[in-house]
């Protein structure tokens, strides 16, 4: 250990003596590793950290399938999975926690995002109330609005007073809900609730098997694994639907792993990045490498006295690696602070996350940059080292040979054909994935997203009963907005595009058998106003919209889209159809279809089109939605007026959720945004590395060689011939880099075309600007040292040698 702390002090006292070349080592080593650090942090907060649930690895999300789409369960269903199966610990049932309820009497209006859920949830999560408990079992079963407040609700609202408990709290106009308990602190399921209440309406609830509005959280047993669970699922839906075949035939269970129900879309596009991440630090090592090994090149006559004054081998390989732990020290140090400014640029590009999910530099992201330090300050000086250790004394003394000579322009310049090889696959994957995304950003979504704001109306169903007074708020709050001076079109729709809404009920069609209804898909259902179609500008194929004239005492009518006039009526024969949604107030109210509108993309852009079913707000009143607002000027500078029309009209009713319609699609697509960004900086970055790399390999060749050129030059070459000579090397390098690098970029582009967008793994475009960018690289780092090597002068060079 002694031994090595002077190791230590002479690689301190070799950096500081060469400080320029490396002051350049350390700031190329930080480079390679800040960027594996910041893509290393969202792994690390996303894919590692275990969600904050006791063996959290061991719960399920709960839903069906029906007509190859995915829907809610029934709380029947979930009591058949209890009884049926030996798998479960306990099964939860909850809402989809679409909205919320107005909280009043507590100074402004404020929306609540709560969760109707069992009181079981809290178990199967594996938490306990900080304070008091939850509801009774009887709370389950029969009507009631027993609630559990979340902790910072709790904390910002009622400032932590213990006397909440049993507090009965004025909720959507309603001065019935009794508080019963508060959550514990960071408790965030499924994400942003911030009130747990008692689930069922009424006790026929339980038994009712079309209910299917609600989601499973499963706790399975230990040791049970997601295919037993699977199996186990089907072996139950088979005997349900033999069993009940009016209510379950030809439906089946599904069940996602809670970790993958937040992060599964997005683990394809970080292992991708952290891919590319990879082969930036290799570029990066690769060209610390071959500096190194320049010199050890030509510090060989020190490393022969070493040797000749009684230094072992293993003494002289020592040195090197000492100093470069102490060079990636420096790198790793510098590539914390790289990464700690990156993170937060990058983390403005996401949508919002669980809060448990927090994308830092922690001990974990620091942990794994310290142990990528240290290696890649070892790795890159191993090879020097071990070129070191075998100088010959003599050899070394007597100044070396041309073999040695020629050893040196193999080492580097495999390295240098290696960095060629990787920014091509970077280059490449760069090229398709900023293709894709400008594929996705071009998408016909089939509606308008350009200057239109967005906000939430979650009416009270105390304040608001069923009929005409939730048909006149609505016509009254669209008709104020309509005339305010920058606004052009105002709708409604509780369920729009890139709303985040889950609403798929089934669905039941007149003159069906129910053994054909079973087979029926779930389907997205949208209650709007008129105007909605005009608004979004989504396109009429048949028949007509809904009108004004289309009210409460008229023919319940429906618009159906083109996807759901053709999954549910595939001879053609549409409009004049009836069908209702099997949905508690609608399951019993037969809609005649009016009008078939074209498809729109309802999850996200690039996705697969909705089955959508409209129905009119002014008909069949619904209590939440999404106004919309389009306007010629920001629509964010529209935020403040519609807040001022919405208290005028009802001053104890909130709004909330504002955000422009460009920015709810624009959220949809962080994952291809950021891949892009982050892929297309990586490749730019790895061009700029493997110049430096072609740079150095062919400067450091015209300096050992430039007598041999000077004799060239005295016995008549032309300059020319010489600059020549250096470009035909420079060329040789990257032809061979580039055959490389080619057939590794056509694997990468196959490995990852499910996650490109309309666009071919072997895209000519993407291939081409790789190879121009590559080329463009390679010619201005040649053009240095070729007219470097023609302005050699002979006299010079021959007087000095």
């Amino acid at each position: 250990m002694r031994d090595f702390g002077k190791d230590l002090k002479i690689g301190f006292r070799s950096i500081r003596r060469q400080w320029r070349v490396s002051s350049v080592v350390i700031v190329t080593l930080a480079l390679g590793i800040g960027v594996n650090a910041v893509i290393f942090s969202f792994v690390n907060a996303v894919l590692l950290n275990p969600l904050p649930f006791p063996e959290a690895d061991r719960l399920l999300r709960l839903t069906s399938m029906r007509g190859g789409e995915q829907g809610e369960i029934s709380l029947r269903d979930v009591e058949d999975l209890k009884q049926r199966s030996g798998i479960f610990v306990d099964i939860a049932v909850h809402g989809q926690g679409n909205g919320g309820y107005n909280l009043s009497g507590q100074g402004r209006p404020e929306e609540i995002p709560a969760l109707l859920c069992s009181r079981n949830l809290f178990a199967v999560l594996g938490v306990e109330p900080t304070l008091g408990g939850v509801w009774p079992e009887e709370g389950d079963r029969l009507r009631n609005h027993s609630v559990v407040l979340s902790y910072d609700l709790w904390k910002r609202t009622w400032g932590g007073d213990p006397a909440v408990l049993e507090r009965v709290l004025t909720l959507d106009g309603a001065d019935l809900y009794r508080v019963y308990g508060v959550a514990p602190p960071g408790l965030d399921y499924p994400m942003g609730m911030r009130l747990y209440r008692s689930i069922a309406f009424r006790d026929l609830d339980w038994e009712d098997r079309s209910q299917r509005i609600y989601t499973g959280l499963a706790r399975i047993r230990p040791g049970v694994t997601i295919e037993q669970v699977r199996s186990e699922l089907s072996r139950v839906a088979n005997d349900l639907a033999g069993e009940h075949p009016d209510s379950n035939a030809g439906l089946r269970f599904a069940a996602t792993p809670l970790r993958e129900v937040y992060v599964g879309e997005a683990r394809p596009f970080l292992l991708l990045l952290t891919g590319a991440s990879a082969f930036v630090l290799a570029i990066a090592c690769a060209n610390v490498a071959a500096v190194i090994l320049a010199r050890s090149l030509g510090e060989g006559r020190k490393t022969a006295i070493r040797s000749a004054l009684g230094a072992s081998r293993w003494r002289i390989v020592r040195m090197w690696l000492a100093e470069g732990i102490l060079l990636g020290t420096g790198g790793g140090l510098l590539a914390v602070l790289l990464a700690t400014g990156g993170v937060g640029l990058l983390r403005a590009l996401l949508v919002d996350l669980p809060h448990w999910m927090v994308i830092r530099v922690d001990l974990n992201v620091l942990a794994a940059t310290a142990a990528a330090s240290i290696v890649c300050g070892l790795v890159t000086t191993l090879t020097p080292a071990l070129q070191a250790s075998r100088v010959a004394l003599v050899s070394s003394l007597g100044g070396g040979s041309r073999g040695s000579s020629e050893r040196r322009w193999a080492s580097r310049s495999t390295l240098v054909v290696a960095q060629v090889a990787v920014t091509m696959v970077l280059l490449v994957g760069a090229g398709l994935m900023v293709r894709s995304f400008q594929a996705l950003q071009s998408e016909d979504l089939g509606f308008r997203q350009e200057s239109i704001l967005t906000f939430r109306v979650n009416l009270g169903w105390r304040s608001y009963p069923p009929g005409d007074k939730r048909v006149n708020y609505f016509k009254t709050l669209l008709e104020r907005l309509q005339a305010l001076p920058a606004v052009e079109e105002v709708a409604s729709n509780s369920n729009p595009p890139m709303g985040g809404i889950t609403d798929r009920p089934g669905v039941t069609l007149e003159g069906q058998s129910r053994m054909e209804q079973q087979t029926n898909p779930y389907v997205n259902r949208k209650y709007v106003s008129p105007s909605y179609f005009r608004l979004a500008q989504v396109g009429l194929v048949r028949g007509r919209t809904f009108e004004p004239s289309d009210a409460l005492e008229t023919q319940p009518v429906t618009v159906v889209s083109h996807s759901a006039a053709e999954a549910l009526w595939p001879d053609g024969d549409v409009l004049g159809k009836r069908l209702k949604l099997e949905v508690p107030g609608l399951n019993v109210i037969w809609l005649e279809v009016i009008g078939i509108v074209e498809d729109v993309q309802q999850d996200r852009v690039g996705g697969e089109p909705g089955l959508d079913v409209y129905v009119s707000v002014y008909q069949l009143p619904n209590l939440n939605a999404f106004v919309m607002m389009r306007t010629h000027i920001d629509p964010e500078l529209l935020v403040s007026q519609a807040d001022e029309v919405a208290l005028g009209i009802d001053p104890d009713q909130s709004t909330w959720q504002y955000r422009s319609m460009q920015g709810r699609v624009d959220d949809s697509l962080w994952q291809q945004r950021l891949a892009g960004a982050l892929v297309s900086s990586f490749a730019v970055l790895a061009a700029l590395l493997a110049a430096v790399g072609i740079y150095g390999v062919l400067a450091y060749e015209v300096r050992k060689r430039s007598r041999e050129i000077g004799i060239r030059l005295a016995l008549g070459a032309e300059r020319s011939s010489i600059s020549a000579h250096v470009m035909r090397d420079a060329s040789l390098l990257v032809a061979l880099g580039l055959a490389v690098g080619l057939p590794l970029a056509l694997a990468l582009s196959q490995s990852i075309r499910s996650l490109l967008f309309e666009i071919s793994s072997i895209d000519a475009a993407s291939y081409l600007a790789a190879l121009i960018l590559i080329a463009l690289a390679a010619l201005a780092a040649t053009c240095g040292p070729a007219w470097r090597a023609s302005r050699i002068d002979p006299a010079v060079v021959l007087k000095d040698g």
